[in-house]
């Protein structure tokens, strides 16, 4: 099977976004049952939508065929809001405010005051790599532009047609909101960029998307427009053979194109350099706590082996070394998306181009020994930095 995406899709609002990449996976996706194989779906690997003034259109899509806005404000929005699950599996308010004893979106909002960018983490591998129903949002990248904060949300797993709305929603009106208020407030909010690795339709789905994706719908009319935030930046897709070759476009488009710039690195066959022993002894030996508050140590790349070798379908194959207790690091997570070939997504934050070689040789050795274990050819390498750091980039 030839790879298939990453796919980049630039609008300005929901609207216009959820359409295009609901055609895209209709047209481009790939059959692939659900890990209990209870489902088909769709699949592509890897849609970064980009959404440029998210405030200028509608909160849902019109003819969106998931809930409808007042369930969204009145049920949803909230369990961004809580601290509290209730009686939830979990809910995207308990991981970011108590899953890891810390407050996260509060700290975040502080950091963005001295710093340029914060990380808000949900995955949590003491207790997912068990949990049968892990978040589908792993990780949230805000970092600043002058006095304006962006969000890059990295999902494992997205359902297009029903799910993925309801989200950007929860992300943008109380996430990046609340890490605004530290700001400027509403002044402050930047773009919205979602990262989904596995973006797909259930088959249940597509005949009622089609029948609304059919209907004519007349232009939206933009809410407000600040002409100082015109789109300039954002994601940039580059392609390359190897790792150095990546790097040397990279160079090329940093020369080009203005701040934030989040490359997003598609490399075929990426070389293996020396290992980096510092990262593979923390995937292997992660320490963490689970839900319970029990102490828990993992061995991450065991883990990933297993699951890529048993369940090539799966879309929870995530390991981290990141800890909101002890901090973050570099790659901030790396997914597995066996798919005939082990593709894999390594997700960066804040590294500038002259570590890039060096950050995707310890993704691409990860991926080598993770496939070398699960006996499987390893599969195309995607490296995505959010934001490039271009202040070394001479």
């Amino acid at each position: 099977m030839k790879p298939y995406g990453p796919y980049l899709i630039r609008a300005c609002h929901v609207d216009a976004a959820w359409r295009q990449a609901n055609r895209l996976i209709l047209e481009k996706g790939i059959p692939v049952t659900t890990e209990d194989r209870n489902q088909e779906t769709l699949e592509t690997i890897g849609c970064i939508i980009h959404l440029t003034d998210w405030r200028s259109g509608p909160i849902l899509p019109r003819g969106y065929i998931g809930m409808d806005e007042a369930t969204l404000k009145g049920s949803y929005i909230p369990q961004y809001l809580a601290s509290d699950k209730g009686t939830h599996t979990y809910t995207y308010g308990w991981c970011a405010r108590k899953r890891f004893g810390v407050n996260q979106v509060e700290e975040a909002g502080k950091a963005l005051r001295k710093s340029n960018t914060a990380i808000i983490q949900f995955w949590n591998p003491a207790s997912d790599t068990l949990n049968q129903n892990p978040p589908c949002i792993s990780m949230i990248v805000l970092h600043r532009t002058g006095d304006h904060v962006n969000a890059v949300v990295y999902l494992r797993s997205n359902d297009m047609a029903r799910a993925w709305p309801e989200d950007v929603a929860g992300i943008n009106i109380v996430f990046l909101t609340e890490a605004a208020s530290y700001l400027k407030g509403v002044e402050s909010i930047g773009t919205t960029t979602t990262i989904s690795a596995s973006a797909h339709i259930y088959r249940t789905s597509e005949e009622e998307l089609r029948e609304t994706l059919s209907q004519t719908m007349t232009p939206t009319v933009r809410r407000r427009r600040e002409p100082e935030r015109r789109a300039t930046g954002g994601p940039i897709m580059i392609e390359a053979t190897t790792i150095r070759e990546a790097v040397e476009k990279t160079r090329k488009v940093a020369e080009r194109h203005a701040e934030p710039l989040y490359p997003i690195l598609k490399i075929r066959r990426p070389e293996v350099f020396e290992p980096d022993h510092e990262l593979i002894d923390k995937l292997e030996g992660y320490n963490g706590e689970t839900d319970q508050g029990e102490k828990k140590t993992v061995n991450q790349l065991n883990y990933a082996a297993e699951k890529v070798a048993k369940t090539p379908q799966s879309r929870r194959i995530v390991v981290t070394p990141c800890n909101p207790k002890r901090g973050h690091q570099n790659p901030l997570l790396i997914q597995f998306l066996p798919r005939q070939e082990n593709h894999t997504i390594a997700f960066y934050a804040n590294i500038n181009i002259n570590e890039i070689i060096q950050e995707a040789a310890k993704t691409a050795e990860i991926q080598r020994i993770v496939s070398e274990k699960a006996k499987i050819k390893p599969g195309q390498l995607i490296v995505i930095i959010t934001p490039l750091n271009t202040e070394s980039c001479s």
